[in-house]
């Protein structure tokens, strides 16, 4: 997930600021014209923009931050601004020559020509005066989702805001979702020795060696000349037998994988499971724990000698070996798409006349695990396979010039006082809700947010892995927060705010009745943020179709049954809605 961090980062310095006169108008916009635009297309105008590398540019472009109100300031030593209605105290903040007494969650900054007033609700009235006899009055408009600005942590924004069940506003200033307040903890390495590369049974060697001859054999002299071999299609084999080891697989028997010819009945001290792929290869794996490994084997025929031309894809760690040889390696740096189809990876491999194997080695980054092998969608010209192949396989190579300990360095916390303070003073946030995983995490003894917040770390699915039994029992944990209203404000998160954090969102919105429409929205929302076009339609569509299991002529009856699934009852639905509806 770095480049998610990494792109909204660099972006934090070129957006725009827009600010607004005081005068200018009674109701204020706190979206820009180009981000309500996106919000008003239709939503088939939407994914296609969305799935669009430069259109996303230029969404990202837009900015993951609410616009201002400018109030001008000139010989103005006072104001006072609050939220109509409401009889709470307010904060005094002096910025230059003017005090400021405006409320808590408000950020005030000081501008060339006035003080400019951030973090405003949507659908919301406010007054302001000053001690020159200036005053005046706005309605912020009511176009979800609230965006906030905390220096230094991207993505965030308030989960109220939008009309839900009976035409009744979902809260605001009660939940949060944004990303990781630290970033995720480094993996320590060192560089490599002649002892490393001979040690675990020549483990590291064997790979090396493994590397050297992909990209020999993806140099236009190599042992793949110019001249093609005879073409044999892949057979569309679509059932497997696959294996899942309790244990993360130690180098020796990484290796031993290379040496299957044929499907053991037992292997890692545990039987293997039947499984058959859809008609492009696929096969959806929704049970085991993050970071366990699931090896998937196969016998085929090919009715010739010849070069087999397979596609291949998974979520999100995978090695390839084809009659023993490693085809294919993205164990370390993982398939870096998110559509996982025979179209992902392309590899040319030669095959024997009569049976030939597949082994693949398959670790998830979260807990749901899905792979693809099968024919490309189309033939895939040689010289492009091996530019690809030799370009993995270079930065295989030059990885291994260091290798990898099982220990980590805990991640640097995106908070410095002032951000820290706003957190749990102005927002008043109690509870943290890590989604992120033990590694991830590691050195964490608490919320980057400081001792007075509850850090809560639930470990947490995303998209189509919350249908599966650790998806199912990371929300039963987190839900359970959100029934008790001593816990609030909540701020929830993983490490980019979208994946994890968006399937979260999507069902806490879903349950207090926000339209369809909106629960789509509120997760492409993040494409003001994150431009990459991984995080796309096609892998939010796996969370979707988790509910179309369930009982409901609505999406938000669906996930109502899921949740109930859960061990919920309708009262404790009922709770949380009245605690969220206004």
């Amino acid at each position: 997930m770095k480049y998610f961090i990494r792109c909204g980062l660099i972006l934090i310095s070129l957006l725009p600021v827009c600010l607004l006169s005081a005068c200018s108008q009674k109701t204020v916009p706190l979206l820009s014209e180009g981000q309500k635009q996106y919000i008003r297309m239709p939503r088939a105008e939407r994914i296609v923009r969305f799935s669009d590398p430069e259109k996303r540019l230029e969404l990202s472009r837009l900015g993951y931050h609410p616009q201002k109100f400018l109030l001008h300031t000139d010989g103005v030593k006072r104001i006072i601004f609050r939220e109509k209605g409401v009889s709470a105290a307010l904060k005094s903040v002096r910025l230059g020559e003017t005090q400021v007494d405006m409320p808590a969650y408000v950020l005030a900054e000081k501008e060339a020509d006035g003080i400019s007033l951030g973090n405003l609700k949507i659908a919301c009235s406010y007054a302001w005066e000053t001690d020159n006899g200036r005053s005046g009055t706005f309605v912020t408009e009511d176009i979800a989702p609230r965006l906030l600005k905390i220096e230094g942590v991207p993505n965030v924004r308030d989960l109220g805001g939008r009309i839900g069940l009976n035409g009744k506003r979902v809260r605001q200033g009660m939940i949060y979702r944004s990303a990781g307040l630290n970033d995720n903890a480094k993996r320590l390495v060192k560089p490599v020795t002649s002892a490393m590369l001979a040690a675990d049974g020549g483990y590291l060697g064997k790979l090396k060696a493994d590397h050297e001859r992909i990209l020999a054999e993806c140099t236009e002299n190599g042992k793949n000349g110019a001249e093609d071999p005879q073409r044999i299609p892949y057979p569309q084999c679509r059932k497997w037998t696959v294996f899942l080891p309790d244990h993360a697989l130690k180098p020796q028997e990484i290796l031993a994988l290379a040496e299957l010819r044929e499907i053991p009945q037992e292997l890692f001290d545990c039987k293997g499971k039947e499984m058959t792929g859809d008609a492009k290869g696929k096969i959806f794996l929704p049970g085991p724990s993050a970071y366990k490994p699931a090896v998937f084997c196969q016998v085929f025929e090919s009715p010739a000698d010849g070069v087999m031309q397979i596609g291949t894809g998974a979520d999100w760690f995978y090695r390839v070996f084809v009659n023993s040889r490693m085809e294919l390696d993205l164990l370390e740096t993982g398939n870096g798409l998110s559509s996982r189809t025979a179209d992902d990876h392309v590899i040319d491999v030669p095959v024997k006349m009569g049976k030939n194997s597949i082994v693949v080695l398959l670790l998830s980054g979260s807990d749901t695990w899905s792979l693809c092998i099968g024919r490309p969608s189309a033939p895939v010209p040689r010289q492009k396979i091996r530019k690809e192949l030799a370009e993995i396989s270079k930065d295989v190579l030059e990885n291994q010039l260091k290798t990898t300990f099982d220990r980590y360095e805990k991640g640097k916390v995106r908070l410095n006082d002032e951000t820290r303070k706003y957190l749990t003073e102005d927002l008043g946030i109690r509870t943290d809700i890590d989604l992120r995983t033990d590694r991830e995490c590691y050195g964490m003894t608490g919320s980057p947010a400081g001792h007075r917040v509850n850090w809560l770390h639930y470990s947490s699915a995303y998209y189509g892995g919350l249908g599966g039994k650790f998806g199912r029992n990371a929300f039963t944990k987190v839900f359970r927060v959100f029934l008790d209203l001593r816990n609030y404000p909540v701020l929830f998160h993983c490490i980019a705010g979208q994946d994890r954090t968006g399937a979260v969102a999507f069902i806490l919105n879903a349950l207090l009745g926000v339209p369809e429409e909106q629960l789509y929205l509120d997760w492409e929302s993040t494409g003001f943020w994150n431009p990459d076009i991984r995080f796309s339609h096609e892998a939010f569509s796996a969370l979707v179709h988790v509910f179309d299991a369930y009982p409901g002529a609505t999406i938000n009856e669906r996930v109502e049954a899921y949740v109930i699934s859960l061990g919920y009852s309708k009262a404790d639905i009922d709770r949380f809605r009245d605690i969220m509806l206004e």
